[in-house]
């Protein structure tokens, strides 16, 4: 069996791994890349799916004002899916990965932030401008500076950050950045 993490998922399992390069939407599956112009059934089907049970996600495509079905899931997938991560997004029998964490260019002016898309290990919007601050090597002061917050709320927020990511100190939290792609 093949171990290596760095092989995507779509490569070596029944799985399909979608992304987008800004201007077209593309699928790895089998092994072979191809240009989608639409989402296939069976992703549009779980992603509807995890659209309807999430009020969340509902309040955020209602705040940026779509109703339409087919651009609700195309703006869910976008916001949650559309990386090339090399973790399968959908099973072959139909079941979502895990959501991506999506370099975006409306972060921090999106109505629909931390609503439609999620921060990863359900990180509030604060924390993790918190976590990228640290990340880049900010120090304390300077993170209460940008975000206009003190030192005592700076330490809840550190505090909060370390028992959702399971580590410790600035460190930690840095690698933990760089790794899920936050920096």
């Amino acid at each position: 069996m093949i171990t290596n993490t760095l092989i995507p998922d779509a490569l070596i399992k029944p799985s399909f791994e979608f992304f987008s390069d800004g201007i077209k939407t593309h699928q790895l599956f089998n092994g072979q890349v191809s240009e989608i112009e639409d989402l296939p059934a069976i992703l549009k089907k779980a992603l509807f799916t995890e659209i309807s049970f999430d009020p969340c996600v509902q309040r955020g495509l209602n705040k940026l004002g779509i109703k339409n079905p087919d651009e609700m899931l195309l703006k869910f997938f976008d916001c949650n899916y559309s990386s090339f991560d090399g973790t399968a997004d959908l099973s072959e029998s139909g079941e979502l990965g895990p959501k991506e964490f999506i370099h975006c260019s409306q972060r921090g002016k999106c109505l629909g932030e931390g609503l439609i898309c999620r921060f990863p290990n359900d990180l509030t919007k604060r924390e993790f401008e918190v976590v990228t601050r640290i990340a880049i090597g900010q120090m304390d002061a300077q993170i209460c500076g940008e975000l206009f917050i003190t030192q005592n709320t700076l330490r809840t927020h550190k505090n909060n950050i370390e028992l959702k990511i399971g580590g410790f100190g600035k460190p930690f939290m840095a690698s933990w950045a760089a790794k899920n792609n936050l920096i």
